[in-house]
């Protein structure tokens, strides 16, 4: 590396500043509602950019940091029925095809029901997304980000990749050592979340870590991750038909149709549970392990 060597706090406040810019930015594309992938994009950003500020929590301003994640967290939720509805009506034409024929008679229905509950959602997120409300929790968000470096001694940041990586690669394997060929969802769903939180981290230090292993360490994650992901899309989809199923005033028709999505999704759920628990002992695999002794060696020679 050359020049002066890249800051923690200087980064991580770099890095929160522009998700803010990202959001204020897809915000009227979110509003316009061309394209679901917007609100997607909304929500990784709130995701990525908390992680990575609850990663390295130790190197910023608790109080600050605490606020600001919070403040990120409320405004994620805003858009959480939204996408519930995106999810289902991405698969539901899929998931009809899926049912015997003497069950599909109330998927016109249903998507009918789905469509015009998303059409309100969006609404009520709009709604949010151009007030001033919306505009002053990001001009908090900018308040508190100014406010993370105080009274924290701002160091390299490679020596904060030498410190937190493999404590976190570490406490990654042990998670994985625990889980067992019964591993409840609940389980599953945490150690997808602890990978996640690991490739964002490992993309927030990409410029002070050993390229080739961070990148064959990321494949390995990303393999492991979407299989557990599909895992969790089946769970998140089967929990919110039942929702539909119970609560919601159906016609006979649509109560067939729901259940037999649900049967389905249950049964497929069932079988990508096992592929996702075999799936996820890459998560302790020599990809990993390799970037874990490299940056010890390199923390131990510094």
């Amino acid at each position: 590396m050359t020049g002066e060597p890249i800051k923690t706090t200087t980064a991580l406040r770099k890095t929160a500043q522009q998700a803010l810019a990202r959001l204020e930015a897809v915000a009227p594309l979110i509003c316009a509602d061309d394209d679901p992938e917007d609100l997607h994009n909304f929500r990784v950003t709130i995701r990525r950019t908390r992680s990575i500020l609850g990663s390295f929590h130790k190197q910023l301003n608790a109080p600050a940091n605490s606020q600001l994640r919070a403040h990120l967290k409320e405004l994620a939720a805003k858009t959480d029925r939204l996408r519930d509805l995106d999810v289902l009506l991405d698969d539901h034409a899929a998931l009809c095809q899926r049912l015997p024929t003497s069950l599909r008679d109330g998927c016109p229905e249903l998507a009918s029901r789905l469509y015009a509950e998303r059409s309100a959602a969006h609404a009520v997120l709009v709604e949010f997304l151009v007030s001033e409300a919306f505009t002053e929790a990001l001009a908090q968000c900018r308040q508190l980000i100014v406010q993370l470096a105080d009274g924290v001694t701002d160091q390299a940041l490679q020596v904060t990749a030498d410190q937190c990586v493999p404590k976190r690669i570490r406490r990654l394997q042990r998670r994985c050592l625990k889980l067992s060929r019964s591993a409840s969802d609940y389980e599953l769903h945490q150690l997808r979340i602890a990978g996640k939180k690991m490739r964002y981290m490992l993309d927030f230090l990409e410029p002070v870590l050993p390229q080739k292993k961070r990148r064959r360490a990321l494949k390995a994650l990303k393999q492991a991750q979407d299989d557990l992901g599909r895992f969790h899309d089946l769970c998140v989809q089967q929990e919110l038909f039942e929702t539909l199923l119970f609560t919601a005033e159906n016609t006979a028709t649509l109560k067939l149709t729901l259940t037999g999505l649900v049967a389905n999704i249950h049964a497929r759920r069932t079988k990508r549970r096992n592929a996702a628990r075999k799936t996820a002992v890459a998560f302790n695999g020599s990809e990993l392990a390799s970037l874990c002794q490299a940056l010890e060696s390199r923390g131990s020679a510094s």
